[in-house]
């Protein structure tokens, strides 16, 4: 994922140019684009921790973590952040969600993970 994130962070230009070629849209594409790569690093924490409370029969905490990423933070972010930094705030609005639900995805896996019986 490392790896795919760098090249479309390297050619974020040439990327959004192949869907359009006005030079306002691939600015503002290549800037929503580089933003969405360097954030993707936290997109796995979320899906990691959301895919372990669901295979082990945790629905609340997988529900909790999912609706988080999906609505509870990504919908406000969306509504509010414009206001405050223009189109900025709609790029960034995902990205933060990711993030924020990363740094709530974290603690809860860890705290599961200590919970577990050691191994002899």
């Amino acid at each position: 994922m490392a790896v795919i994130s760098a090249f479309c962070f390297a050619f974020a230009p040439q990327i959004i140019s192949l869907f359009r070629d006005e030079a306002e849209v691939i600015r503002i594409g290549s800037e929503a684009l580089r933003i969405q790569c360097v954030f993707l690093i936290f997109l796995p924490v979320s899906v990691v921790a959301t895919m372990l409370f669901q295979s082990i029969g945790k629905s609340v905490p997988a529900l909790i973590l999912s609706c988080l990423q999906s609505g509870l933070l990504f919908i406000p972010l969306c509504l509010t952040l414009p206001r405050f930094f223009g189109i900025t705030g709609i790029e960034i609005a995902q990205p933060i969600a990711y993030f924020l639900t990363s740094l709530v995805s974290l603690p809860m896996a860890l705290s599961f993970l200590k919970r577990l019986p050691k191994d002899e």
